[in-house]
């Protein structure tokens, strides 16, 4: 009878140490795949910024090599840009974000405005040619007034480059 006693007790012992064994093994494997999980969705967040603050600065350098002038889609990304810019960022870089809209702005505003001899019309060759000549000019003219402004806007830009890697590195350094 005894023997019968502890063969059972041996075997309600090692069941229970079988389940407590399985239970601990599933819950430490939930945690890994949990953190896991963690570390892939705040990946995925940052890659989302990083391609976010890329587009940022390639949109407002590509006005500042433009000249504040681009097509009505480049420039409409610009905006979306700066609305996605609002919901993501910090206060310092939409400020400095702002800094670089006003000097992009701000050079745009000073400079000459096209002639009206530049407006195409339907006349002879000649005429063409002259408009032609206007309009080189008129873009001289505003290639000579932009190298007033465009360091401005370059340093505006080299700031808000700054902060948006400073930005980054501090969330990928609270990452790991």
């Amino acid at each position: 009878m005894e023997a019968i006693i502890g063969t059972v007790l041996g075997a309600v012992i090692a069941g229970s140490a079988m389940l407590l064994n399985a239970f601990i093994t599933s819950k430490n494997a939930r945690e890994r795949q949990e953190r896991a999980d963690q570390v892939r969705l705040l990946e995925k967040e940052l890659n989302d910024l990083s391609a976010l603050y890329e587009e940022v600065l390639h949109t407002s350098e590509r006005l500042i090599r433009n000249k504040g002038r681009d097509t009505d889609a480049q420039l409409e990304k610009f905006y979306k840009v700066e609305v996605k810019l609002r919901l993501h960022s910090t206060e310092d870089i939409r400020k400095a974000f702002n800094a670089v809209r006003s000097s992009i702005i701000d050079m745009v505003n000073n400079l000459p405005s096209p002639p009206e001899e530049f407006i195409p019309k339907f006349e002879e060759d000649h005429e063409k040619k002259w408009r032609l000549e206007k309009r080189k000019e008129w873009e001289e003219e505003i290639d000579q007034t932009a190298k007033e402004y465009t360091p401005k806007c370059w340093e505006k830009h080299s700031e808000l480059a700054d902060l948006l890697k400073k930005d980054l590195n501090s969330k990928r350094l609270k990452r790991e």
